[in-house]
């Protein structure tokens, strides 16, 4: 994607984005020295082999999946109607302790949620854009991460969503969409910014 292209799609999309038992006791002293040297040997191992830990899943952001997507897609149709596509319930991951959903939200984006499997809520979600060098592509992307921001926390007005933006680093003059990381906190959200060649443009939100 060429810079001419993406800084046209950043100010494009920030002005949309504005408006145990016991022993037997007939048991012989030479029964009773095999059975200790036996339990000695079971402890021996037991603390030799490795305790599995239950992983612990935080409850983060404990937002239902349909509500966000709900959300997101209302503030699709709010606005930019017909720009971005809505998203839509793909491929579900299950995990040990928690499970992955993925939404389509067109050929540029992407959005993962991750699922506490004690809850069924999401504990973080994950904006993952790649631009095809086109400028349609570009501004679905960026005004996407908006919308996902908006999502994230519906109390934001646009004016917020677009200083998360800029206190990522998006705004920047020398931000570099292939190599750029960024953090910031918004209303006890935490959003991270990461950009790769290989990764695309990823933006999660927790908390």
């Amino acid at each position: 994607m060429t810079k001419r292209i993406w800084i046209g799609s950043t100010v494009l999309s920030a002005a949309l984005l504005l408006g145990a038992c016991s022993d037997d006791e007939a048991t012989t002293e030479t029964e009773q020295t095999e059975e200790t040297e036996n339990v000695e040997e079971v402890e021996q191992t037991t603390a030799s082999e490795p305790v599995e830990e239950v992983q612990e899943v935080a409850d983060g952001l404990a937002r239902a999946p349909e509500d966000f997507q709900a959300t997101y897609n209302g503030l699709v149709d709010t606005l930019a109607p017909g720009l971005i596509p809505h998203l839509t319930a793909g491929a579900k991951t299950d995990g040990a302790v928690q499970d992955t959903i993925t939404y389509d939200g067109g050929p540029s984006v992407a959005i993962n949620a991750t699922i506490k499997k004690e809850t069924g809520l999401a504990n973080g979600f994950t904006f993952i854009g790649v631009p095809d060098g086109s400028e349609d592509s570009g501004f679905q992307v960026i005004a996407g991460m908006g919308i996902f921001i908006g999502a994230i926390d519906p109390s934001l007005t646009a004016d917020d969503r677009n200083d998360v933006l800029k206190e990522l680093g998006m705004m920047d003059d020398d931000f570099n969409i292939l190599d750029h990381e960024g953090k910031t906190t918004k209303n006890g959200f935490d959003y991270h910014l990461s950009t790769s060649e290989y990764t695309g443009i990823m933006l999660s939100a927790n908390k």
